[in-house]
């Protein structure tokens, strides 16, 4: 085998590792930073959205006139 494809063999699949840890790491950064904005701002809502997306009134609107008037009717019943 030539050094050419010796070199190849090598860094390929380490470059995909790496690529794939960074990925990771950076996922997981990503979501600690805003696990803890939401943990400080005091506005998390422990509510499966997934499961029943009907529960959050705005979840999932296609109007910004909608969103707005979910928004508004959660500031004034002294959610947000």
């Amino acid at each position: 085998m030539r050094i050419r494809t010796k070199v190849l063999i090598f860094f390929v699949p380490l470059m995909v590792v790496l690529v794939a840890a960074t990925t990771r790491f950076s996922r997981m950064a990503v979501q600690r930073v805003v696990a803890e904005e939401v943990a400080r701002s005091g506005l998390a809502l422990a509510v499966d959205l997934a499961a029943a997306p009907g529960t959050v009134p705005g979840y999932g609107v296609k109007s910004r006139l909608a969103a707005a008037k979910a928004l508004a009717s959660l500031r004034f019943h002294g959610v947000a």
